[in-house]
């Protein structure tokens, strides 16, 4: 058999240690994260825990907290921000750390949950706070360390850090066991970031909202953390996914509505 007959060989696939895994799984793509061209200059630069965060501002009155997700920007919960400011409320969006145009590398829950914190001393008191997937616990985790704010909106929570971190140890085929431990050699009390463990001990008043067939967080999660959380209101929607559901009309009136109170 010839040269040009035989069959290229197929490239040895290599998988990362558990330790490039955990580094991965803490770090935005950056061609995800970063702002959107059409993405207007901040109001505001805030000092982070990794450099300057970007925050807009719009509307005054008690100031809301919006919060996005993994890999997410300021724009995403965007639908809220003209309901908001129509019901006399101040919104505050900022790109969390090593987001958007906000400086940093490093994305852990702990390290955003500083930058939310950081962005809500700096802006006043906080009214209430609206999130979305990892902006969730990001919120809880700020709120367990003595973030101020009378009502929280979660929309679409995950519930357990480990259960993502296990997940994606799976998917890049490392040993989950081998990315958590290396998590918590990089500092990260993975074992604390459990939505429903923190529930009991918060006051706010919650509204948790989920889409049914959200593929990405499982509405069980939701249910799970509505039962921990004293006072708090679950909404089961249909339809939605994981992102539509923060451009529904009835999802963004009844987010407002609560936060209005």
């Amino acid at each position: 058999m010839g040269d040009s007959q035989r069959t290229a060989p197929t490239p040895m696939k290599i998988s990362p240690t558990p330790a490039q895994a955990a580094h991965a799984f803490i770090t935005p793509h950056l061609f995800k994260a970063k702002a959107p061209a059409a993405s207007p200059v901040p109001d505001l630069h805030v000092a982070g825990p990794q450099g300057d965060l970007g925050v807009w501002t719009a509307g005054s009155g008690p100031a809301v907290l919006l919060v996005h997700g993994w890999e997410g920007n300021h724009l995403d919960l965007g639908a809220f921000v003209e309901p908001l400011v129509a019901a006399g409320r101040r919104v505050v969006s900022l790109d969390l750390p090593a987001h958007g145009v906000s400086a940093g590398t490093r994305g852990s829950i702990p390290d955003l949950a500083a930058g939310v914190r950081a962005v809500a001393d700096a802006i006043g008191p906080v009214e209430a706070v609206i999130a979305h997937s990892i902006g969730s616990p990001v919120t809880v985790l700020a709120l367990d360390d003595g973030l101020a704010c009378q009502r929280v909106a979660l929309i679409s929570p995950p519930m357990r850090y480990t259960d993502f971190a296990r997940a994606t140890a799976h998917q890049v085929g490392v040993d989950p066991d081998g990315v958590v431990e290396a998590l918590r050699d990089l500092g990260i009390d993975i074992d604390r970031l459990d939505v429903s463990t923190m529930a009991p001990r918060l006051r706010q008043q919650a509204l948790l909202i989920h889409s049914a067939e959200d593929r990405v967080t499982s509405v069980e999660t939701t249910r799970k953390i509505a039962a921990n959380w004293a006072g708090s209101r679950m909404i089961e929607v249909k339809g939605l996914g994981h992102r539509r559901i923060l451009r529904d009309p009835t999802v963004i009136e009844t987010v407002v509505d609560f936060v209005v109170g």
